[in-house]
């Protein structure tokens, strides 16, 4: 019996070929699955990563991205990537409840932390049916400062080619 389950695992391992051991490619450089929590990375990403990746935005078009809230098939897809960018800034709150691989996230704002503009004592108003709210926090959209922009292009240029050391002279 033990040497029959014996030849049963080598079998098995013997026989996964070219799918994927350990989340990694068989052959090293294939495309690479990332998710994007907005539109603005998903740009960075796609021309970065030209042909080497396969970035995916799922959020509907309606409505801000910022305070969407995923159902369960698509947090599934983002567990399922190989790299996942997040904004910072306290942009996309719901993926502080949910579970996420933490190898997986890059935080693009991570070298801008400190200069993030935090807004405290925000006037409470209305813009419709949503009721009343204010804006205090972190200004997450930290693309709209062509230096902070640039910074989350490094660091997803980074993450990448960690990812796919091969391709780090594209990725530049």
């Amino acid at each position: 019996m033990r040497i029959a389950l014996s030849l049963l695992a080598i079998l098995s391992v013997a026989c996964l070929g070219e799918q994927e051991r350990d989340g990694a490619p068989a052959d090293g450089g294939a495309t690479l699955k990332v998710y994007t929590v907005n539109y603005p990375l998903q740009y960075f990403a796609e021309r970065i990563g030209s042909d080497f990746v396969d970035v995916s935005f799922p959020a509907p078009a309606e409505g801000d991205p910022a305070f969407w809230k995923p159902g369960a098939d698509v947090i599934a897809a983002y567990q399922k990537a190989d790299l996942i960018l997040l904004n910072g800034a306290s942009y996309a709150k719901w993926v502080e409840r949910v579970s996420l691989p933490t190898s997986k996230l890059v935080d693009t704002s991570t070298s801008f932390r400190d200069r993030t503009i935090v807004i405290e004592n925000a006037v409470v108003h209305t813009h419709g049916p949503e009721g009343a709210h204010s804006h205090a926090g972190t200004a997450f959209t930290t693309w709209i400062d062509p230096t902070l922009a640039v910074e989350q292009a490094r660091a997803i240029r980074d993450a990448l080619t960690a990812a796919r050391p091969e391709h780090e002279a594209s990725f530049q």
